[in-house]
């Protein structure tokens, strides 16, 4: 993920944790208690498929959507366009994303990282403003990252406090039946980030322990900093509730740089997944024929 540019927050935005919120960690750490979580990680028979919204660079938000409908796909994912919206424009997006038979599967927004341990009431005040914009939007999934590490702990403390910040927010978004994804980021984007690869990531799911906090699986990402993209999907296929597609290392389309994405589709495949595919490519030219190819070709690969 690559969010957009953002524009200065209100003051109100910045206030620490509301009444709201404590509501809400009390009645998400009930649900959160129960097994399996409710509503959260029921998935159809195959993959469905969606785009992140940020990569059809400048493209305004109603072209993004017809876009992406005309190219066959089922789902938008937002970053920050929705972060100035007023509840009215809220819903009318809501009504304008249905009316193009499209969902909101996924969206980002919460700007303070959950490793920034000294901003962790910052980190959840923003997290509940999402999950408002998320009700109005029809959206159960927020896409977390972890922003910049801190320099000032020993990396077991780092990571249990980053364990306890997710228990946190997973607690407030289980009040709303909202499941959380953890991104990691390669450090060649951010090199201060703390959460870069999926491996980590699935360590930190080991000690968050609650049932909604799930892995982004970012393809792009993954190959940047580690390599080995097959044998990290095979170990945590089970933690993974969503993927990201683009090649590396230009973000361009599938098969235009290093990797094998037949393969890696193929893999996707044999080990059952069917949650959502996200394409969070650069296309050429005019946007809807790769990204209709670029479907045909994921939807191919997994039926061989």
């Amino acid at each position: 993920m690559h969010p957009q540019s953002e524009t200065p927050r209100k003051r109100a935005e910045q206030l620490p944790v509301s009444r709201r919120m404590l509501g809400r960690f009390a009645l998400g750490a009930s649900l959160a208690s129960l097994a399996p979580f409710p509503a959260i990680g029921a998935v159809s028979a195959a993959p469905r498929f969606s785009v992140m919204g940020w990569a059809l660079r400048g493209v305004p938000f109603e072209r993004q959507l017809d876009v992406i409908s005309r190219a066959g796909y089922q789902g938008i994912e937002l970053t920050n366009e929705f972060r100035n919206w007023s509840k009215a424009e809220l819903n009318d997006a809501a009504s304008r994303i249905r009316s193009h038979g499209l969902v909101v599967d996924a969206m980002a927004g919460v700007r303070t990282g959950f490793a920034r341990l000294g901003d962790t009431a910052q980190f959840l005040s923003e997290l509940s403003q999402v999950i408002d914009s998320a009700g109005l939007l029809g959206c159960k999934r927020i896409i977390l990252v972890s922003g910049a590490a801190p320099t000032d702990m020993a990396p077991a403390q780092q990571q249990a406090g980053v364990a306890d910040a997710l228990r946190k927010a997973a607690d407030l978004a289980g009040a709303a039946s909202i499941e959380l994804l953890i991104e990691p980021i390669d450090p060649f984007e951010n090199r201060t980030a703390f959460l870069t690869g999926a491996r980590q990531a699935k360590e930190i799911l080991g000690q968050v322990g609650k049932p909604n906090v799930k892995i982004l699986y970012d393809i792009f990402h993954e190959q940047r900093a580690f390599g080995n993209v097959l044998e990290t999907l095979e170990l945590l296929i089970k933690d993974i509730a969503l993927i990201h597609i683009a090649d590396s290392p230009q973000r361009g389309a599938p098969g235009t740089g290093e990797l094998n994405f037949a393969a890696i589709y193929r893999t996707l495949a044999r080990l059952g997944y069917s949650d959502w595919i996200a394409m969070e490519f650069y296309p050429d030219g005019d946007p809807v024929a790769p990204l209709d190819v670029a479907r045909h070709q994921a939807i191919e690969a997994m039926a061989r």
